[in-house]
Order: structure tokens, then sequence, then C-alpha cells
């Protein structure tokens, strides 16, 4: 998915939250970051050995979009 589809799914979505699929993380926990260290920290939702399914606040992600736009 790219940074525009992404931005697209929040500012289309209805909810508050928005459910993503990640790849294996180098720990376990409870709380994932969208973007390694960086972005809005998520609730894991469930995991397999091929990926976890994390939560986000969709006006978390879209202020972590917008702060990196900004940068570039």
């Amino acid at each position: 998915m790219t940074l525009s589809e992404l931005r697209s799914v929040c500012a289309d979505n209805e909810g508050d939250f928005v459910s993503l699929f990640l790849p294996p993380p180098n720990g376990n926990g409870y709380t994932r970051r969208l973007a390694g260290k960086k972005g809005p920290l998520g609730e894991i939702v469930c995991g397999t050995q091929r990926g976890q399914v994390v939560r986000f606040s969709t006006k978390a992600v879209l202020r972590f979009l917008n702060k990196m736009e900004e940068k570039q």
C-alpha cells in the first residue's frame, strides 16, 4: 500500500480506527508503531507468523502522514 492509498483509506473511513496487516516485528507486545520506531502507536488485534493485524486511530495516521509530507 502506498502512502497516498493509506491516506485515502483513512480519509474515507467513517470509523475512528483503521486496521492494517503489518509484517512480523522483532518482538512481542500489545502495541506496535506504524513505521518501525516512528509513527502512531496501534493496538495489536491478532497475529500469526506471517504478520499482525494492528488497529490505529485514523486521526493519528493522518497526522503522521501530514508530518512526513512536510519533511519532504
